[in-house]
């Protein structure tokens, strides 16, 4: 398996102070995104989820939100590439 990239960002400020009606981010400062897979090891959002995150509609961010638990490692929906050593 290639090793995870760094990204250096910090989380932005809706996503560390969401509005009380919006979805708060599940960014844990984690901020690796896996070669093979395309998703941050922290969060399992793809990049171009992470990037658009605070443009986002509630709406928006709980489908990705939703989407995540099937992404983790360990799932049993996660996708075999997302497996170690499968």
């Amino acid at each position: 398996m290639k090793p995870s990239s760094m990204l250096d960002r910090s989380p932005s400020q809706s996503e560390l102070y969401p509005l009380p009606d919006e979805p708060a981010s599940p960014c844990n400062l984690v901020c690796k995104v896996d070669s093979v897979s395309g998703f941050c090891i922290g969060c399992y959002r793809s990049m171009d989820e992470i990037c658009a995150w605070p443009t986002y509609s509630a709406a928006q961010k709980r489908v990705v939100l939703a989407a995540l638990p099937a992404r983790h490692p360990g799932s049993a929906q996660t996708p075999k590439l997302l497996v170690a050593g499968a």
